[in-house]
């Protein structure tokens, strides 16, 4: 046994006599021997200069907070693409040395290490800018608070809530106040401003990456096993080599999947990265992923709601997109929009007005509307004129290569092309409000969206803050500049 988990062994038994003897009147173990592991305990953080966040010897306070201040990422906390077709898993796997890990299903934090001691931790946010999150990082259950590490270092992970214990909160719950899954009760936990609902509710947290430090170890996996001697609980993880055929990973999968499921870790997928860091460095990123890596998620959350309204926006094309309106569902922020594509879309759901629907993000990223849990009541009807210009609509029905059939409603007045949306352009120009931000492309999103119908809904945009930051191309920074433009204009 190391001494690492020597020192998590003698901070879980300490505490677990610690629990019997003060709150269930039921001591197990003599003071004499209390005593002597919890001086092993102390001599062993002195020598190794760890101390973890639930060790008994800490004397660190929680204190809450009363809001939750921005704190911004130097290196952009982005996601991976996410890929379900293991062909292409195997060619990305072919071209370099990769890595197999799982995909923990919680949020994810950064930790910033300074000569041995953490200074500050935040959540990934958009990716540049999150919510600071230090007060709470004293009350998880095995953050090192203290390294051997003097030098810089900045790790990022997951926090979450192990299954079983997640299981045994939530059944003590009324059927109304009950948590979809580990991951919502992690993300409101650990930006709680009360540090023990951390504790009481047992947020974990374990590295997946260093983001900052070990700069002379070029594989990922090696700084990952420097993690684990520094006293950092670390993502299950393994080596994958070129060769592997698919159904050699699709093996892989399943047994890491089922070791999970044993273990009570609540995962989503797996992650398999590129583990030369400076080959990962030379293939960049876009606005939203890095490219030496993919997610291979399971499926998406479902998330129950009420379809209010279905609103359609006249595109530049003249074809209507009709966009969901339904009761606000909180998946990584607030949701209210959806688009539903096209007509066959809509008639394949047998959408009606006040039907109970079901709502995810796909790949946490784009709302969808993936079921109607009320079919067979009826499908709504299709507006027979253009909202933008009071023309006749039509349906027109393309097929695809496959021989697919797809239903679409169209402006039948070509000369409409969305006289909403060349208002919008014309009024956001630079020869009259000059709204810097807002061009063409950036008005049409927002209004297939259903974030805009005119020219008042510019003024309102800041409603719909949770959805546009996650939207392709947006990011707190972008939106705020655009929003700070806008408020300028009037």
């Amino acid at each position: 046994m190391t001494h690492n988990e020597r020192m998590k062994y003698l901070v879980d038994k300490l505490n677990e006599y610690r629990h019997l003897y003060y709150n269930c009147n039921d001591p197990v173990v003599s003071d004499e021997v209390y005593d002597r592991m919890y001086d092993e305990l102390k001599a062993l953080e002195k020598e190794t200069d760890i101390v973890y966040s639930n060790s008994p010897t800490s004397t660190v306070g929680w204190k809450p907070v009363s809001e939750l201040k921005q704190i911004h990422h130097p290196i952009p906390l982005l996601s991976l693409d996410k890929q379900k077709n293991i062909d292409e898993i195997i060619k990305f796997i072919k071209k370099a040395d990769s890595s197999l890990m799982y995909k923990l299903d919680g949020l994810t934090v950064r930790l910033d290490y300074e000569n041995g001691e953490l200074v500050a931790a935040g959540t990934r946010g958009d990716g540049e800018v999150g919510e600071d999150i230090t007060h709470n990082i004293p009350a998880f259950l095995n953050v090192p608070l203290k390294i051997s590490h003097k030098d810089r270092l900045s790790v990022s992970g997951e926090a979450f809530i192990f299954r079983d214990k997640f299981d045994e909160m939530n059944k003590l719950l009324p059927d109304e106040k009950k948590y979809k899954g580990p991951r919502n009760l992690a993300a409101g936990t650990v930006r709680a401003f009360e540090p023990r609902l951390c504790r009481e509710r047992g947020v974990n947290f374990y590295a997946f990456n260093v983001l900052e430090g070990f700069e002379g170890i070029t594989s990922k996996l090696e700084r990952l096993d420097m993690l684990e001697e520094l006293g950092f609980s670390v993502c299950r993880r393994m080596m994958l080599k070129k060769d592997i055929d698919a159904k050699q990973l699709e093996d892989l999968f399943d047994e890491m999947k089922a070791e999970a499921e044993r273990a009570k870790f609540p995962i989503d997928g797996m992650v398999i990265q590129y583990d030369d860091v400076a080959f990962s460095k030379s293939l960049g990123h876009t606005g939203h992923h890095y490219r030496d890596g993919y997610a291979y998620k399971y499926e998406d959350d479902l998330y129950e709601t009420t379809l209010r309204e279905i609103i359609w926006n006249t595109s530049r094309s003249g074809m209507l997109a009709p966009v969901a309106v339904f009761d606000a569902v909180e998946i990584e922020g607030s949701i209210t929009h959806a688009t539903l594509h096209n007509v066959t879309y809509i008639k394949q759901l047998q959408l009606n007005i006040g039907d109970r629907i079901l709502i995810s993000k796909r790949n946490m990223i784009i709302p969808a509307v993936e079921g109607n849990l009320d079919m067979h009541t009826g499908t709504i009807s299709f507006p027979e004129y253009c909202p933008s210009c009071g023309a006749k609509t039509q349906i027109r029905i393309t097929v695809d290569s496959d021989g697919k059939k797809t239903e679409r409603l169209y402006c039948t007045n070509k000369n409409c092309g969305s006289a909403e949306l060349k208002q919008l352009i014309h009024y956001a120009d630079k020869d009259s409000m000059d709204i810097e931000g807002l061009s063409e492309g950036t008005l049409g999103k927002l209004k297939n969206a259903g974030f805009l119908s005119d020219i008042a809904d510019l003024y309102n945009l800041s409603e719909h803050h949770d959805e546009i930051v996650k939207m392709d191309g947006f990011g707190e920074q972008s939106y705020q500049k655009m929003i700070d433009s806008i408020e300028k204009s009037r």
